[in-house]
């Protein structure tokens, strides 16, 4: 692609930028700042939660993720604190939205699931840290999409008390052989992959 075309690309896309997001750059200069996103939170957060937040550690981090695809994820506001009286981090996430995302939701889970990984990796840690996610709205009719996880699937109520409440975890390690016979066709696998953690199945 030659330089002139470059040019033209870039022009091109920042006047989409223009028309479709004509709110972004007011939301991010504004609400960027300590003073506006403290008094936004106070106005909308459940005062326990606010309560928590340590103000003096409270600021604004970094908003670009690099996912193991190595695609670049933006997100709006990501605010970062301590919660008072511990050194466990909390993460405010703010998204402006001028209009309706039905998988807001699913985008919230993809910036969280990078925010920790991110967390993880500056800290060195494998304590998570707590975030909150919040989206302002600016549309032209009410909002009715989804701000509910489990909203997105059909059919939940037959896994809802697993779904999102951790993972089924099988331990081959403290489960005994005779357990494992009542498998059926799995026995087998399940006892060679028993035994597979010695270096010589003869033990």
């Amino acid at each position: 692609m030659t330089k002139k075309k470059e040019k033209e690309k870039e022009k091109k896309k920042e006047k989409q930028d223009t028309v479709h997001h004509p709110h972004d750059k007011f939301f991010k200069q504004t609400f960027g700042t300590k003073g506006v996103i403290l008094s936004f939170l106070e106005a909308n957060l459940p005062k326990e939660i606010f309560r928590q937040i340590d103000q003096d550690s409270f600021i604004l981090t970094n908003k670009d993720f690099v996912s193991s695809t190595g695609k670049i994820r933006n997100s709006d506001c990501i605010f970062k604190a301590l919660i008072k009286g511990t050194q466990n981090y909390i993460y405010l996430h703010l998204e402006h939205q001028a209009e309706e995302d039905s998988l807001m939701l699913l985008r919230f889970l993809e910036y969280n699931t990078l925010l920790m990984r991110q967390h993880i990796n500056e800290h060195d840690t494998t304590s998570l840290p707590a975030i909150i996610n919040s989206c302002l709205y600016n549309g032209n009719k009410p909002y009715k999409a989804p701000t509910n996880l489990h909203d997105l699937f059909p059919n939940l109520k037959q896994v809802e008390s697993y779904m999102f409440a951790g993972f089924q975890l099988v331990d081959l390690h403290t489960t005994a052989n005779e357990e494992l016979l009542n498998w059926k066709q799995a026995a087998g696998a399940a006892i060679i992959l028993k035994q597979g953690i010695h270096r010589d199945f003869c033990e």
